[in-house]
């Protein structure tokens, strides 16, 4: 891994891993953050939900309790504490007398107890609604909602109830948990999809290029797609097409020169004894007299000898006209 990451660094890993690698990188970011938001939301949410939920039966509870409490009706006061008892997050019960002893709790066994502990002091001096916070010796957060319980203007008591808002936590990372790993697991599949989508044409592409170098110019690629991708594979088949004509024409030009090179060659060594023959022609034809009969055989010769001299200089003129011009194409 280490080794893939300083690749990447220094530029020498695939185009398929590097995209494959921030692809993955991208989403694995985004998903951690949107988890963390969500934990944090759903978290804070969840605890005010509990706390509403607490508040409103530590409420309901000192209200309905008051006359149980005048008349010390524990059985009354018991079943009170026995019907709020349903909630998973609800850990404990009690309605406790202005000095801190149990009246009545949701562990029976506990009542006539007299609770001095440092919350409970707290708990009987406030004067209206409390909410606190601590910590059991096992590290679980319990959270304590206190409503006093008044006589007209006299406080005769508390109503508590401690609750716990860890499991439902543990459940929603459980939850976030299995959706991150399921979403991660998702991505890196369309990450690798993905990349090697692009990596491929890419990869046929720099084929289909490094056969063209080899001279390799009837290669060429298929590719059915209508991206940048696509256009690139297209240009490239095109290429060979065009670098195909400009190839076949030089050939025919190196021809073309080839062959005028041969044919000033064939007539330049022709026309030394052409000159000579016409020359020799031309004084046979001056000493014999006018009315000889050999007179009507050297006028054929000398026009042949004209005419096969006027060929090869033609001939010439156009070979040098020709290399001159591809020369320079």
């Amino acid at each position: 891994m280490k080794k893939k990451i300083q690749n990447l660094l220094s530029g020498k890993l695939k185009l398929q891993g590097q995209f494959f690698i921030y692809f993955a990188g991208l989403v694995f970011f985004v998903i951690l953050f949107v988890s963390v938001a969500i934990f944090y939301f759903q978290s804070r949410m969840l605890l005010q939900l509990v706390q509403e939920k607490a508040i409103g039966f530590t409420r309901t509870l000192a209200y309905t309790s008051l006359n149980a409490i005048l008349q010390d009706d524990y059985i009354t006061l018991q079943s009170l504490i026995d019907s709020m008892m349903g909630g998973e997050d609800i850990v404990s019960i009690a309605i406790l007398d202005s000095a801190g002893r149990v009246m009545a709790a949701s562990e029976p066994e506990r009542r006539g107890e007299t609770y001095r502990d440092l919350f409970t002091l707290q708990a009987l001096a406030a004067r209206q609604m409390l909410i606190q916070k601590e910590e059991t010796a096992a590290g679980r957060e319990l959270w304590d909602t206190v409503v006093p319980i008044f006589l007209l203007n006299r406080q005769i008591g508390i109503a508590r109830m401690k609750y716990s808002v860890q499991d439902p936590f543990e459940g929603l990372i459980h939850s976030i948990i299995i959706i991150g790993i399921t979403a991660i697991t998702i991505s890196l599949l369309l990450a690798w999809q993905f990349s090697r989508s692009i990596s491929r044409p890419i990869r046929k592409a720099v084929h289909l290029a490094s056969e063209y170098g080899q001279g390799n110019l009837e290669a060429s690629i298929d590719l059915s797609r209508k991206d940048e991708v696509g256009e690139l594979v297209e240009s490239l088949n095109k290429l060979s097409a065009k670098l195909k004509a400009l190839i076949d024409e030089q050939v025919a030009n190196e021809n073309l020169i080839m062959m005028g090179e041969f044919a000033s060659y064939i007539i330049h060594d022709l026309k030394n004894p052409l000159s000579g023959i016409h020359l020799l022609s031309d004084g046979l034809h001056r000493k014999i007299p006018p009315d000889s009969p050999l007179k009507k055989y050297s006028v054929e010769i000398l026009l042949a000898s004209q005419k096969l001299h006027d060929f090869v200089e033609r001939t010439l003129d156009i070979s040098r006209w020709n290399r001159v011009n591809l020369q320079s194409v």
